[in-house]
């Protein structure tokens, strides 16, 4: 692919009068009236409660995008307590990727004014949303202990941080290429594909059609430079003049901008959050797959069995699934090798986030052949030792379980899951000029 050397500049003081004026994140709505200046970068003071939305948290769609050839095999639309087919008040509220047969790959902030009742549905094979010939719909909810729609334990809705969530489908979904994780940082380009049903300008009309669009690479730091301490290691931006993602397009993904048959495709964002629709001095935010693909990888092998770790020939693979209640600053967990000379837990979990009620933990590892002991306070649990497996769990009682037993050479060998990393610094794909800038100046392609 041609590459580019963007021109592109930001004027931060000029635009602080205006920044609060409409801002919209892609669902992202004031949860608590209370906290208006959720986020102050560099003295502009954003204000959340004037996120727009459409009833649920808000959206984002393509704007001056094309319509897709068909369906995407990968990509789903996601309803929430929908009845009859799609319209323009019954659209897609969020979009969200197929990453394995089971598992959607989505934003966060798609279920934040989500209750245990509420029941989603994930369109699968949509084109045209009026159209439901074709299309599979499948219907889940949270789950009364949060196992079915696993957010992100550190997403937090005042700075919309750790956007990226997980649904577990009930059955599998077969015959299409799926979505490929970005596990390195460093593989970008200068152009990715955007995908969504989204409105086609800010609070505009819907695209009742799958549309698709190619935005350009913007740096953190140039990001930075409009969005301040908001941008994290955890997003990334795009932006191009007149195109890019709006309200509806939520969740959806972002993939590297490959021509078809080119390979797998990539998908190395997630529609997460912008100020207004296809601003070039207003870049649409991701959420990086990357800096998240460790996280997506333990989740989904221990809930499904996907991205599960090859283990040596004298290892087992052990998972542990914890479920928290209403308090989960109370829930702790370890396991101990009781084979081994040390009392000292091989895997350990626990005060979790206050926000994280009733949700959802995980951890894998491959450990030596032995004897596990876990124990658990105040959560419900699911222990895996190879073939074995316990369940059960208290909200008020402390339990303890064994797996597996001893050998006659025993050791405390584990091999741990890569750690979550800040990620490798991106190639700069857009430069500053040295000029002075002024509002005026806009991307250039």
């Amino acid at each position: 692919m041609m590459s580019m050397i963007l021109l592109f500049t930001f004027l931060l003081s000029s635009i602080a009068a205006s920044f609060a004026a409409d801002i919209i994140g892609d669902n992202m709505k004031a949860e608590n009236p209370n906290k208006n200046g959720f986020i102050t970068p560099d003295g502009v003071n954003i204000n959340i409660s004037t996120l727009q939305t459409d009833g649920h948290a808000p959206p984002q769609q393509i704007v001056n995008g094309t319509e897709t050839d068909g369906p995407v095999g990968f990509m789903v639309g996601l309803r929430k307590n929908a009845k009859g087919a799609a319209s323009d008040t019954n659209a897609p509220f969020c979009g969200g990727s197929l990453i394995a047969p089971r598992i959607v790959l989505t934003a966060a902030h798609c279920f934040m004014y989500s209750s245990q009742d509420d029941l989603y549905e994930v369109l699968v094979n949509m084109y045209d949303v009026t159209n439901t010939t074709g299309v599979e719909s499948i219907t889940l909810n949270r789950g009364v202990l949060g196992e079915d729609i696993i957010i992100h334990p550190n997403f937090g809705d005042n700075i919309v941080d750790n956007d990226v969530a997980l649904m577990i489908l009930p059955h599998e979904v077969t015959g299409i290429t799926y979505a490929k994780l970005n596990e390195d940082a460093s593989q970008v380009d200068d152009e990715f594909r955007v995908i969504g049903w989204g409105r086609k300008s800010s609070g505009g009309e819907r695209s009742e059609i799958l549309l698709e669009a190619e935005v350009d690479y913007v740096t953190n730091p140039q990001c930075k430079e409009v969005y301040g301490r908001f941008i994290t290691d955890g997003m990334m931006c795009a932006a191009r003049d007149g195109t890019g993602t709006c309200q509806g397009d939520s969740g959806g993904p972002m993939m590297l901008a490959s021509e078809e048959g080119e390979g797998d495709p990539i998908q190395v964002g997630i529609t997460s959050w912008g100020y207004g629709c296809a601003k070039p001095n207003f870049p649409t935010v991701y959420t990086r797959v990357s800096y998240y693909a460790d996280w997506i990888k333990e989740m989904a092998c221990a809930l499904t069995g996907e991205f599960c770790p090859t283990c040596g020939a004298s290892q087992k693979l052990m998972k542990v699934i914890v479920h928290t209640d209403n308090y989960p600053v109370e829930t702790s967990w370890n396991v101990t090798n009781k084979c081994g000379s040390s009392s000292d837990p091989i895997m350990s979990g626990g005060d979790y986030p206050e926000d994280s009620k009733y949700s959802t933990f995980a951890s894998v590892a491959c450990v030596s052949e032995g004897e596990y002991e876990f124990t658990i306070g105040y959560g419900y649990y699911s222990f895996q030792y190879g073939d074995e497996e316990a369940i059960g769990g208290e909200f008020e009682l402390s339990e303890t379980k064994s797996l597996g037993s001893c050998t006659s050479s025993p050791t405390e060998a584990i091999t741990p899951q890569p750690t979550q990393v800040s990620p490798t610094p991106l190639p700069t794909q857009v430069h500053l000029t040295t000029n002075a800038p002024t509002p005026s100046q806009n991307l250039r392609h």
